[in-house]
């Protein structure tokens, strides 16, 4: 680990001196933000460290949940507590391109909207991924498709990033201050991590990452101004998935690619295969090797699960909510930290796998042990 940090210091040089202004590096995380939330709240506290913090929120939760006193509460507390929030899967390809280059802001623009109109920050998530596409693209419900067609591919890709990020910058100026541009590009084996995932998308170009590149590139021209983030999960494997996403991004910018971010999607949990949760020191040094390169950290998607069949419960999901926000607010250049989403109520646990989900909520939208350890952190 060591040895890496030393490396990623001296390809950090080896970038600045190459790379122009927007692929050098963004700023360290400021010593605050505006402050939107009363005093006492998650965003109070978080502002004045600098850090945006955030929720997930889809549809469901402002105007969908079937007992209607849950969504005042629920808006009230998402009001109250937050400064960012975060779109389920309101932004993603299926949900905004339903047919081929006709587009449905309506879900999109109900979430944004609805940000925009309480003062919040927005996480766009996300543009490129592969998952939740829709038919006419991957096939499926009697359309072939575009699978394996990279001309076609890669003028879908890029109209889709244009549309999308255009209409959000103009119709909500400033909502939207980062996107996911690619939601999980790495596979499972170290030796080709871009290629093992098997991505639509690899389609694109003569080697498997060439969409990356051109993602972000298409997303800067569409805005300037957003932070531009690969989204990746490198907490599942530890040291060798964030070796993959290091080696990527390094790669990238050295192609002078507009990649700003890292997201690291933080599903802690109890699972068959154990607990892979880096520690609070490696995840304070993994983080440094990306702030030694200029790139940001963003923690996108954080949640906590016991898996169907085994043990665990707050005495072991408060203490590793404690050391990953703790690393956030340690790290200077970790700027956000987001909840996916805080309540136990509108997780997508129990629906993914029968696991059951320890958050900053419980069911009735009451305060958890993890609620109170969260707080705990921002407030010192």
């Amino acid at each position: 680990m060591a040895s890496r940090l030393f490396c990623s210091l001296v390809t950090g040089l080896l970038i600045a001196l190459i790379a122009p202004v927007r692929a050098q590096s963004l700023p360290a995380r400021p010593t605050s933000l505006p402050i939107i939330n009363p005093a006492g709240t998650f965003g109070y506290y978080a502002a004045q460290k600098g850090l945006y913090f955030g929720s997930e929120v889809d549809l469901t939760q402002i105007n969908g949940d079937p007992d209607p006193t849950m969504v005042s509460a629920n808006i009230n507390i998402l009001t109250q507590q937050f400064n960012l929030i975060v779109p389920g899967l309101e932004l993603t390809f299926a949900a905004i391109e339903p047919n081929q280059n006709q587009f449905d802001w309506t879900k999109g623009d109900q979430i944004v909207g609805w940000a925009a109109q309480n003062n919040k920050k927005v996480r766009g998530h996300t543009l490129v991924w592969d998952i939740a596409n829709p038919a006419w693209l991957v096939g499926g419900s009697g359309q072939p498709g575009y699978v394996g067609n990279g001309p076609a591919l890669q003028q879908i890709m890029v109209n889709h990033i244009t549309q999308v990020m255009t209409h959000y910058r103009q119709k909500f100026p400033g909502t939207i201050i980062s996107w996911n541009v690619v939601n999980e590009p790495t596979g499972q084996n170290p030796a080709n991590p871009i290629g093992s995932r098997g991505s639509i998308w690899s389609a694109i170009g003569s080697a498997p990452q060439d969409y990356i590149a051109l993602a972000f590139r298409t997303a800067q021209a569409a805005d300037p101004n957003a932070v531009l983030c690969v989204n990746d999960y490198p907490e599942d494997s530890g040291e060798l998935r964030f070796s993959a996403d290091y080696d990527l991004i390094v790669s990238l910018k050295t192609q002078k690619v507009p990649i700003d971010c890292l997201g690291v999607q933080m599903h802690m949990g109890v699972f068959p295969s154990g607990n892979k949760l880096p520690s609070y020191a490696s995840l304070m040094q993994e983080f440094a090797q990306f702030a030694a390169i200029g790139v940001q950290i963003q923690i996108t998607e954080a949640d906590y699960e016991v898996a169907a069949g085994q043990t665990g419960g707050y005495g072991t999901a408060v203490p590793e909510w404690q050391q990953v926000l703790q690393a956030c607010v340690d790290s200077a250049n970790c700027a956000a930290f987001n909840l996916w989403p805080y309540s136990n109520r509108y997780s997508d646990i129990p629906s993914q796998d029968g696991g059951t989900p320890y958050n900053a909520a419980d069911i009735n939208l009451q305060r958890t042990p993890v609620f109170s350890a969260l707080a705990n952190v921002l407030n010192h």
